[in-house]
C-alpha cells in the first residue's frame, strides 16, 4: 500500500510548487546519503541541491508576492495585510485566558466572563461621552443653512437583491444566527423574494426587524495584561441579511449628500473615490509650499478616543434632518441607531444581550457614513 505523504505546515504555502517539492525530496535524499556516507562527493552533491532548492523557494516567494502587490494596488487594507504576512506580524493570538480580574476579584465562570466583556464594551462609549465637558456654544450654531430639499428613496427590486447576493464574499464570518455567507449564497434564489419584501417593509414602516440588529462580538487582545477586560477591543459581526439591507440603504442615502455637497471637501475617510492618501498628499503639498515660500508650518493632530462609540444619537439625528434626511427615512435611521443589541462570544459561551445607548454600530455598512 502506498503511504500518503502529508506536507508540513511550512510547505502548505501558495508559492510552493510541484517542482519545489521535488527539489526538496531530492535534497532530503542527498542529505541522508551524506549522513550515512560522509565524503566530499556526497557533501558537494547535497550542498548544490540544497542551494538550488533554497533559491527556487526564494524566487517563487518573491514572484508570488510581487503579483499579489500588483493586484492590491489602490487597496491599502490588502497591501498592509500582505506586508504583515511577509514580516510575520500576524494578528494577536485568539486564545483567551480562563481567568480574568475585576476589582481584585478572580472570575473563572465563562458566562460571567462573557457578561463582563459585554458590559465593558457596551458602557465604554457612554462613560467616555459623559466625560466630555459641556460646551457653552450649541453645536447647531456651527451648521450651515438648512437644506430645504428632502431625500426620496426608490423601493428595492428583486434584481437588486439578487445582484447583492451574487457579490457576497463567501469567506466572511456568520452573525449571531450562524448563517454564513456561503450558505446564504447557495440558497439565494429561494430567499430573494422574501428579503426584497422585508427590505421594502422596513422602508415603508421605518422599523427594522430586531434580528437584523443583533451583533455578535468577539474580544481581541490588544496589549499588556491578558486578564484585564479593558485590554481587549471588540470585533462586531452583524447578520448577513442585515448587511445586505444596509448596503441597499447606503447606496440610496449617499447620493443625496453627494448631490447637495453636504460633506466637507476635506473629508477623505469612509468615502468612495477618496482615501487617506488624499489627506497625506494635501498635507505634504501644504508643507512643501510653505518651505518654498520660506514659511513655517505647524500641525495639530487629534486622536478621538472611541470616536465611533461616543456619537450622540440626538445630535446625529438633528443633523440628519438639518441636511435633508427627513420623514420615514429619518425614522428608519433612528430605529436603526437606537435599538442595536450585541452579545459577546467568549470561547464557546455567549453572554446575555445588551442594548447600546450611543455610538454607531461597529462592523456595519452605515456606521461610517453616519459617523
Amino acid at each position: 500500500m502506498r503511504q500518503k505523504i502529508r506536507l508540513k505546515k511550512s510547505y502548505q504555502t501558495p508559492w510552493i510548487t510541484i517542482e519545489i517539492l521535488a527539489a526538496r525530496k531530492l535534497k532530503n535524499k542527498l542529505y541522508k546519503r551524506f549522513i550515512n556516507n560522509p565524503n566530499d562527493t556526497n557533501e558537494s552533491n547535497y550542498k548544490t541541491c540544497r542551494n538550488k532548492f533554497n533559491n527556487m523557494k526564494r524566487l517563487a516567494k518573491k514572484s508570488y508576492y510581487k503579483s499579489k502587490f500588483q493586484e492590491s494596488q489602490g487597496n491599502i487594507k490588502q497591501t498592509w495585510k500582505l506586508i504583515n504576512e511577509i514580516t510575520n506580524k500576524n494578528k494577536p493570538s485568539s486564545d483567551l485566558p480562563d481567568n480574568f480580574m475585576k476589582v481584585g476579584k478572580v472570575i473563572t465562570d465563562p458566562i460571567e466572563i462573557a457578561n463582563n466583556f459585554n458590559e465593558y464594551f457596551v458602557n465604554v462609549g457612554p462613560k467616555l461621552a459623559d466625560k466630555i465637558p459641556p460646551n457653552s456654544v450649541n453645536f447647531s450654531s456651527y451648521l450651515p443653512v438648512s437644506n430645504q430639499d428632502s431625500i426620496f428613496l426608490d423601493p428595492f427590486t428583486e434584481n437588486e437583491v439578487k445582484i447583492e447576493f451574487d457579490q457576497l464574499k463567501v469567506n466572511k464570518s456568520g452573525g449571531y444566527d450562524d448563517m454564513f455567507p456561503r450558505v446564504i449564497k447557495a440558497i439565494s434564489n429561494t430567499v430573494v423574494k422574501p428579503l426584497t419584501y422585508i427590505s421594502n417593509q422596513t422602508f415603508l414602516t421605518g422599523v427594522i426587524p430586531n434580528e437584523f440588529k443583533m451583533a455578535i462580538v468577539t474580544p481581541v487582545f490588544k496589549a499588556n495584561d491578558k486578564e484585564s477586560f479593558s485590554n481587549y477591543r471588540p470585533i462586531s459581526v452583524l447578520p448577513c441579511f442585515s448587511k445586505i439591507l444596509e448596503k441597499f440603504m447606503y447606496k440610496r442615502i449617499i447620493k443625496f449628500p453627494d448631490k447637495h455637497n453636504t460633506l466637507n471637501e476635506h473629508q477623505y475617510g469612509f468615502r468612495k473615490k477618496h482615501s487617506t492618501n488624499h489627506a497625506i498628499l494635501e498635507l505634504v503639498t501644504k508643507i512643501t509650499n510653505a518651505i518654498d515660500n520660506n514659511q513655517y508650518t505647524m500641525g495639530v493632530f487629534l486622536d478621538l478616543s472611541k470616536a465611533f462609540d461616543t456619537v450622540n444619537h440626538a445630535v446625529l439625528l438633528y443633523k440628519l434632518e438639518h441636511y435633508g434626511i427627513r420623514g420615514i427615512m429619518l425614522e428608519w435611521l433612528e430605529n436603526y441607531l437606537q435599538f442595536q443589541k450585541q452579545t459577546v462570544r467568549y470561547k464557546i459561551t455567549k453572554s446575555d444581550s445588551l442594548t447600546t445607548s450611543c455610538g454607531v454600530p461597529q462592523g456595519s455598512v452605515l456606521g461610517p457614513l453616519c459617523f
